[in-house]
């Protein structure tokens, strides 16, 4: 017992004394600050916001439909992954061709409709939380490394180190008695009956844009503070390499751009690092999206083996096609983002849509609306 007292308070001066340091940094380097605040805009109004929210959207309402059912060719996958939803093969879907936040986002919303028990769940996440093949390929590949080719074997490598830490958690994760956890998952579900009950379609697509919101609000004001935090913890002549030492464990895009500008052979090896690492920015955003009876420590720990996992695969696709790393690789695919509105207009666009779907009244809505029925 003192032990554990000694461990949190421990925590808390560590806690405290970042504050402390935060706050005279922000006083007596003002500029650096600012900078790093209009970066984590940027990045939001630019990249985040356009990227993640149709997907966001699009990925709560497909698991809702019919066509939920369509990947069963994944089922073996989530058979030895010990998972037996049907609905599975749609989430992990989502991970894969969407991302972290639309993955552990629908994650999240099977758990919360009793489809996935939390056991499931966590291993769920081990799979379909990971860097965006749009932002691995277009981000990385093409706007960083000039190179599109070596994208696809950052993405490749990262797809195959995700599947190994599943098998590995599902291997380490194993249920006892899988029957009997379900049942008991379910009787602690808040919304293990919404199932027989399905909303209206109109009444689903208010849920899923009000929720979406709250979730893309929560994302960006995570990647702000943590593109503060990075500028603040870096030096403002420092090396690429020194900051992407600083930035490897907070911020996977800092963490990339950084090694891209070493201009060193290695370069693609240290962006493999940054997006198997993630960074805390993208943990932190994975705990604002699932319920808080979702532990994380799966996802945390299974990075260990990720890294090396990553990093061989990585190495030995390199071998198999020696000239994708090829410099000065002439670059055919396009930008996913070819016109930038202004961020000012962007913003209001989007304070428009977030006020014209009734962000907070909405929930009062549905409960009225589900009452009635």
């Amino acid at each position: 017992m003192n032990l554990l007292k000694r461990k949190r308070a421990f925590t808390e001066w560590i806690w405290s004394f970042l504050l402390l340091f935060l706050c005279i940094g922000i006083i007596l380097r003002p500029e650096r600050a600012a900078s790093g605040v209009s970066q984590g805009l940027l990045l939001c109004t630019e990249t985040l916001i356009p990227a993640l929210f149709p997907f966001m959207i699009l990925s709560s309402l497909f698991l809702e439909s019919r066509f939920a059912n369509l990947f069963f060719f994944l089922n073996p996958f989530l058979k030895l992954l010990h998972i037996h939803s049907r609905k599975a093969g749609a989430a992990l879907a989502c991970g894969i061709l969407s991302g972290f936040a639309p993955g552990a986002k629908a994650v999240d919303s099977l758990y919360r409709s009793g489809e996935l028990t939390r056991c499931e769940a966590e291993r769920m996440l081990v799979c379909c939380v990971g860097i965006s093949p749009g932002f691995i390929l277009n981000g990385v590949g093409v706007m960083m490394l000039k190179n599109i080719n070596g994208g696809w074997l950052l993405f490749l490598s990262q797809l195959g180190a995700q599947a190994i830490c599943g098998a590995a958690a599902a291997f380490w994760m194993h249920p006892r008695h899988p029957h009997s956890a379900r049942s008991i998952d379910s009787q602690t579900h808040p919304k293990a009956a919404a199932r027989q009950n399905k909303p209206s379609p109109t009444a689903l697509f208010c849920e899923s844009v009000q929720s979406s919101i709250r979730a893309i609000l929560m994302l960006c004001g995570t990647v702000t503070f943590f593109s503060f935090l990075t500028h603040m913890l870096t030096p403002a002549n420092a090396s690429p390499f020194i900051r992407y030492l600083a930035s490897v464990f907070l911020e996977v895009t800092s963490a990339c751009r950084a090694a891209c500008e070493t201009n060193a052979p290695y370069r693609s090896t240290l962006c493999c690092a940054a997006l198997s690492l993630m960074g805390s920015c993208i943990f932190l955003q994975v705990r604002s999206l699932v319920s808080p009876s979702i532990s994380l420590r799966p996802l945390v720990l299974s990075r260990i083996l990720h890294l090396p996992c990553s990093l061989v695969l990585f190495r030995v696709l390199a071998k198999c096609f020696p000239h994708a790393l090829t410099a000065n690789v002439h670059v055919y695919a396009k930008p996913l983002i070819a016109i930038r509105m202004p961020a000012d207009v962007l913003f209001f666009l989007f304070l428009l849509c977030a006020l014209a779907c009734g962000l907070f009244p909405a929930q009062n809505r549905l409960r009225s609306h589900a009452k009635d029925v």
